[in-house]
Formats: structure tokens, sequence, C-alpha cells
């Protein structure tokens, strides 16, 4: 691992350092007085949608002890690699959002390691991105001030959107 630019640089990933719990309370605690930041919308239809894709995926892929086994389930499911297909050729706004996380992948601020999407685009891979991407959030390490954590949180909620609406909702009955 090498510096550039004062960033670390891994291979060809940069990586941003994740902002001081200092940053993280000061920008969340000000959303919580009722004074949030230009793009604090896509943080909150993010985690809702979050909400109801956790109430999908553990109700429907009960294989396993842990939510990742169920999201991953989840990603496994024909009914979302086909959907993962079919946007990847026929929708930009899909494309443009997996292109956004691939750029750089994501780094878990948990355990400081590099989530990628690879060349191949499985939807496994992004789907493993955009759960690091939620985990940072509700975990500290994403805050509505950064663009980068913007675009990524705005690129995981069209994708979610998107895989989640090739499962029926009368499914989770």
């Amino acid at each position: 691992m090498s510096k550039d630019n004062g960033r670390d640089r891994d291979d060809d990933v940069v990586t941003e350092p994740f902002p001081s719990t200092a940053k993280v309370m000061e920008e969340w605690l000000r959303v919580a007085d009722g004074n949030p930041p230009e793009h604090m919308d896509e943080f909150f239809r993010f985690m809702s949608l979050w909400v109801a894709f956790n109430a999908y995926y553990t109700t429907q892929y009960t294989r396993g002890r842990n939510e990742w086994s169920q999201i991953k389930a989840f990603a496994e499911d024909q009914r979302t690699i086909d959907r993962h297909a079919l946007a990847m050729k026929a929708d930009a706004r899909y494309h443009a959002a997996v292109r956004a996380i691939a750029e750089r992948g994501v780094r878990s601020g948990s355990d400081d390691a590099h989530h990628a999407v690879g060349q191949e685009r499985s939807v496994l891979s992004v789907v493993d991105c955009i759960y690091t991407i939620r985990s940072n959030l509700v975990h500290g390490d994403k805050v509505p001030t950064n663009d980068r954590d913007v675009r990524l949180v705005s690129a995981a909620h069209t994708i979610i959107t998107i895989l989640l609406g090739a499962h029926p909702r009368n499914d989770a009955d």
C-alpha cells in the first residue's frame, strides 16, 4: 500500500479516510436538531427502503442464522439475478448506479475490508457493496455532507428499488 495525494492507495483502489467520530456526531446531531443538510432525503429514503427490504428478506430467506446469509439468498434468487441482468442492459439509471459503486468499491468501516463489484458486475458483488454501504451508514461511517457518500447511498437506493421490484409484494404474506 502506498500513499497517493494523502490517501491510502492499494492497487487501483483509492480510499478516503472515514470521518472522525466528532464530525459524524456533529453532523447527525445537527440533523436530529432539525437542521438537515441538502441531501438528507437520500439517506432517509435509503433507510426507509432498507427497512422494507429487511422485512422481505428476513421472512423469505430463512436459511442461515444471520442477516448476511439472508441477503445473500436474496441475491442468489433467480428473480434477482434475472432482474439485475435485464437492468444492466436496459435501464440506464440502474447501470449508472452500479457503475457509481463499482468505480472505487466500498470500504467497510468495521474491518477496513474493501468490497468491490468486479468486472463481471455480478448481482452478489453489487449487493455485498450495498450491504457495506448500509452498514457504514448505520454505524456512523457515512455523513450526508460527503458527496461520495451521497452518491453511494443514492446508487444503493436505485439498485435495491429495482431488484426488489422483481419480487411480488404478496410473496411476503
